[in-house]
């Protein structure tokens, strides 16, 4: 769902536009694409994020639009993390390649790069991954958007999805241990949105 359309991840009149017309089309839920939880866990330049003050008050600009002109419209944001598959360039001008300059460093759950070519990123180590699952503030700032409905991206190379799929680990830590322990990070972050997200138990 990516639109890759947003400048130093702010989303701005395409997004206004773009979700807005889904709320006025008469949608009872409108989901946004997904939205990075830091400038490092973007795919691409042009991806919208929610890690900074700035971009939560372009977002409330949207919500306020849908909530205004369609009442009982819900907006969902959906939180993710690149993972290995960031720091490329924008879809049409070579998907999944990397930046020819400008790049960011990646951090992953195995220093596997995502295809030949593609940059190695550093293996992240539990406390790491627990320091990025509670220091990142997009939870706060989607509940102060306001928005109904917060999820998180657990798409392939995505930063919770490595940890439980066979496809981002070396093939000697290849599912290893139980489902319960591989999807241990996973739930651990959907426990962390939830105790920003009062009142719910979803």
């Amino acid at each position: 769902m990516d639109m890759y359309s947003a400048v130093d991840g702010v989303p701005g009149d395409f997004h206004l536009v773009h979700l807005g017309a889904r709320a006025l089309g008469g949608a009872g839920l409108v989901m946004t694409e997904m939205v990075c939880v830091s400038p490092e866990g973007r795919i691409t330049p042009g991806c919208a994020g929610l890690y900074t003050g700035g971009q939560a008050e372009a977002w409330r600009r949207i919500t306020d639009f849908a909530h205004t002109r369609a009442p009982g419209t819900a907006i969902g944001v959906q939180l993710g993390h690149s993972g290995r598959k960031g720091s490329t360039k924008l879809m049409w001008e070579g998907m999944d390649e990397p930046l020819d300059d400008g790049n960011w460093p990646l951090v992953a759950a195995s220093p596997l790069p995502y295809k030949p070519g593609s940059q190695v990123p550093r293996e992240l180590s539990r406390a790491q991954l627990t320091d990025l699952r509670s220091g990142s503030p997009p939870p706060r700032y989607a509940r102060r958007g306001p928005v109904s409905i917060c999820s998180n991206c657990t798409a392939p190379t995505a930063i919770c999805s490595p940890v439980s799929s066979p496809a981002d680990q070396p093939p000697h830590r290849r599912l290893r241990g139980s489902p319960e322990k591989r999807l241990r990070f996973p739930l651990e972050v959907f426990d962390a949105v939830r105790a920003v997200w009062p009142g719910t138990g979803r």
